[in-house]
């Protein structure tokens, strides 16, 4: 389930919208089964939001 939600972050991200991007990302850092995959979730968020124009 942390995959799906860090997926819609990612494609929000890809389309612009920075807001729904750091909630579908929180989301799935929320949801992450183990400190690992946190961190990557955590991680992949802050490289998207340094892409995605505020």
């Amino acid at each position: 389930e942390s995959r799906f939600h860090a997926l819609m972050g990612v494609s929000y991200a890809l389309d612009g919208n920075r807001a729904a991007a750091q909630r579908w990302m929180a989301r799935a850092t929320d949801l992450a089964s183990n400190e690992a995959e946190k961190k990557h979730f955590s991680q992949k968020l802050d490289r998207l939001m340094s892409l995605v124009e505020e």
